[in-house]
């Protein structure tokens, strides 16, 4: 698909000359989108662009030069961003040189235009284009190539450097201009968003919420940090990966299903990612997903296939960067233990996230990945079972049904990867031998069913040589939900009678992701699987009987607030404070209405409000198909920092004779868990180790007379309340004396939240303030 940005309607005037007065196109070279002469022969004017030489033409530096000082010495700027002002006229600096400031900037006419009419977005705080001040644009991505004192910068396509926005998604200063088939359905009078390109964005973000191990550099997501660091420990490996869901357990069967889908929008999408500037993010999350793949393969016969053990995970309701319970690697597979459901659906994920990788010039990932596809798939084929007999811990959370599908899908994508023809006909056969062909209802694609998915990816043309029997089938589902009025919500959102009763909108989502893939292998001139792609998108997105859209961060104050997350919510329990998730959890899916259109934005429903990374896997492809068909929108996302506003108190309470209990009471905005006090006892008193109350003693030091607790609010599964007080006896050296209080004491607040007026203050008796404070892991 052609794909590039619409820099203004003078480039767009550029490039229609171009296209008409192409002289070099004659030679095998393109015309220059520039007019800065670099040489000259019997042929022409001659100039360099990204690299290559391209052709100069009149006609289109006339266009080009249109109302413009500085011509032909200079090009004219494509922005109104005065840097320096002479007797000749304004200057712009861009793309590291010096450029006229047109003449009708002075009307205040914007030389950059929008795909719409809509409102550009509004500029929160920090989101402006800080590099002009030193004479360069802002990116039209989000990719940090470089840091520096004034902030994060990457390269253009031209590789000239600029600036990246802070809380970066896109600077829809550049609108994204791409091949349309089809016009847009009409735009429903109801709140809703289209900025498809804004929500993929986001809709990747939620991957990073989900991120386990070393945080990501120049991470999108500011109150994620490192986590789990420890996961695979027990059996000598490094498991980093993500977190399934609202918990954090690491389940591979729906984990690999859902990087396969994001990896399979990538390959075939992927000049749609390019130009809303979301390719390398989309890499980064397929990729820290693949190489904990790669490490749970240790061996050509072992694989694991599980981190974590769900019964004992979900205990516990605190964010993944405070987790202290036992996270056991399980649902090991060896010969004698086969599990070919999600053996097969790890060969798959592996094979697409190196055809993705190849594709992008990552050969050293590609060649990797495909090698582990191919052994476990191979794997996979010789030792058949399905995942709920060697791994109960997980099938008790996601039970497969058969390991049929798998098989097939796998040396499908293997076959893709590979090329090699062993593969397809293992794919070609099984789909007949395992009784996948010639059902005449197939539900969406699921981590548990991968039927559908075979049958659109087989279709491709020139998939093997019997790609238009799958395309028989791919068209007849298309045209069977399509027609089906049954398969709806009352509302017109997609619905499957035998899945769609939990998560609703993820299985409505993943089926519409396939009339993406059929319409970009297929291109049909009929628009109306265009039209049903854009319906669904807007119920998801807004337009729907309970007026609210489903994505996190999508419409501010018309979104999900209290989805199924330990680590958004930020409290001690599903039923505790705060009343609101504290933090976005951006791009999130939230799990989807009834049929009858009910929707209950409650986070202990997981019914209709948990979040997963399957459940993110097919509306990321979706936002990718719809994003040339982007309308930018001005809702801006809130990303502000939550303000602690916290105080600590000490006071004193005679128990018994010259036994005292010292209190220190801790009063905060937030429910934060794990806070930890550390204060030294004065000369002569001693500290009952024994005695806390609702505390923990991380530590006691006789020679120094330090001592250090910890808050423990848990009294039981899923019913943890929030406990501000700190209980300790301490005897002081005789009952005349009583206690003294310390004179300093310092607050250990979790090292993963930054806040806002952390004011921690330790009161003396006589009202003195006596404090010292830091992170919990600094010196």
């Amino acid at each position: 698909m052609k794909t590039s940005f619409l820099i203004s309607i003078l480039g767009l005037l550029t490039s229609k000359t171009f296209a008409e007065k192409c002289w070099a196109q004659d030679l095998g070279y393109k015309c220059c989108k520039n007019c800065r002469v670099q040489f000259e022969d019997e042929n022409g004017q001659w100039g360099i662009e990204n690299g290559e030489w391209c052709g100069i033409t009149k006609s289109s530096c006339d266009v080009y030069y249109k109302e413009c000082f500085s011509s032909p010495i200079y090009p004219c700027c494509s922005k109104c961003n005065i840097v320096f002002t002479d007797e000749e006229g304004d200057w712009g600096y861009e793309k590291g040189d010096w450029c006229g400031i047109r003449d009708n900037c002075k009307n205040s006419y914007n030389s950059y235009t929008t795909t719409s009419p809509a409102p550009t977005p509004s500029s929160s705080s920090g989101s402006s284009c800080w590099a002009e001040e030193f004479g360069y644009n802002c990116c039209k991505h989000c990719t940090v190539t470089y840091s520096d004192e004034n902030g994060d910068w990457g390269r253009e396509e031209d590789d000239a450097w600029c600036g990246i926005i802070k809380n970066c998604n896109i600077d829809f200063d550049y609108a994204i201009d791409m091949e349309r088939p089809f016009d847009a359905i009409p735009n429903p009078e109801k709140l809703h968003t289209r900025d498809y390109a804004r929500i993929l964005n986001l809709n990747l973000r939620f991957y990073e919420c989900q991120w386990s191990g070393k945080a990501p550099e120049n991470k999108q997501v500011y109150w994620r940090y490192d986590s789990a660091l420890e996961d695979g420990a027990d059996v000598g490996l490094d498991l980093s990966d993500f977190y399934d869901a609202g918990d954090h357990v690491k389940f591979n069967l729906p984990m690999s299903y859902a990087m396969t889908m994001l990896a399979w929008g990538g390959i075939d999408l992927y000049d749609n990612y390019v130009a809303a500037g979301q390719i390398d993010y989309l890499i980064q999350m397929v990729n820290h997903a693949a190489d904990y793949f790669v490490r749970c393969h240790p061996e050509k016969e072992v694989i694991y296939a599980q981190v974590g053990v769900g019964d004992i995970d979900h205990c516990f309701w605190v964010p993944p960067e405070l987790m202290t319970m036992e996270r056991p690697t399980v649902c090991k597979l060896t010969p004698d233990n086969g599990a070919s459901d999600v053996t097969g659906q790890m060969a798959a994920a592996l094979a697409s996230a190196s055809i993705l990788n190849k594709k992008h010039g990552n050969t050293e990932k590609a060649e990797l990945y495909l090698k582990h596809a191919i052994e476990i798939y191979d794997f996979a084929d010789k030792y058949r079972d399905v995942y709920n007999n060697p791994c109960p811990e997980g099938a008790s959370f996601y039970p497969s049904a058969s390991y049929k599908d798998e098989l097939v899908w796998g040396a499908a994508w293997v076959y893709r990867a590979s090329g090699d023809e062993k593969y397809y006909k293992k794919a070609d056969e099984y789909y007949d031998s395992l009784a996948l062909s010639g059902r005449n209802l197939i539900g969406p694609i699921t981590w548990d069913d991968a039927s559908s998915g075979i049958v659109f990816l087989m279709s491709k043309p020139g998939f093997g040589s019997n790609w238009k029997r799958y395309l028989g089938e791919a068209q007849h589902y298309v045209d069977q939900y399509l027609n089906d009025m049954g398969a709806r919500t009352d509302g017109g959102m997609l619905w499957y009678s035998s899945v769609s009763g939990w998560g609703s909108a993820r299985h409505a989502m993943a089926g519409v992701f396939l009339y993406c893939i059929y319409n970009t292998y297929h291109q049909p001139t009929d628009p109306k699987y265009f039209n049903f792609i854009q319906e669904q998108a807007d119920y998801i997105l807004g337009n729907n009987p309970f007026n609210r859209s489903l994505v996190v961060g999508s419409i501010p104050g018309y979104e999900p607030l209290n989805v199924h997350h330990r680590g958004s919510h930020g409290g001690y329990s599903p039923l505790s404070p705060p009343e609101h998730n504290m933090y976005k959890l951006y791009g999130a899916l939230a799990g989807g209405p009834l049929q009858n259109d009910f929707w209950d934005d409650d986070r202990n429903n997981y019914v209709t409000n948990e979040v997963a990374c399957d459940y993110n896997a097919g509306i990321t492809g979706v936002m990718a198909y719809l994003t040339p068909w982007t309308v930018s929108d001005n809702f801006d996302l809130d990303e502000v920092e939550p303000e602690a506003d916290a105080k600590l108190i000490l006071t004193v309470e005679k128990t018994w004779e010259n036994v005292y209990r010292l209190i220190a009471n801790i009063s905060t905005n937030l429910p934060t868990p794990s806070w930890e006090i550390e204060f030294q006892l004065p000369l002569g008193h001693l500290f009952d180790d024994y005695s806390p109350i609702d505390a923990e003693v991380i530590s006691w030091d006789e020679e120094t007379r330090t001592a250090r607790l910890k808050c423990t609010p848990w009294n039981g599964p899923l019913t943890a309340n929030l406990i501000e007080t700190f209980r300790y006896q301490c005897h002081g050296p005789d009952e005349e004396t009583g206690p003294v209080l310390p004179t300093s004491a310092r607050l250990y607040y979790p090292k993963n939240k930054m806040y806002k007026n952390m004011s921690l203050i330790l009161y003396d008796t006589d009202g003195t303030t006596v404090l010292e404070t830091r992170d919990r892991d600094s010196d």
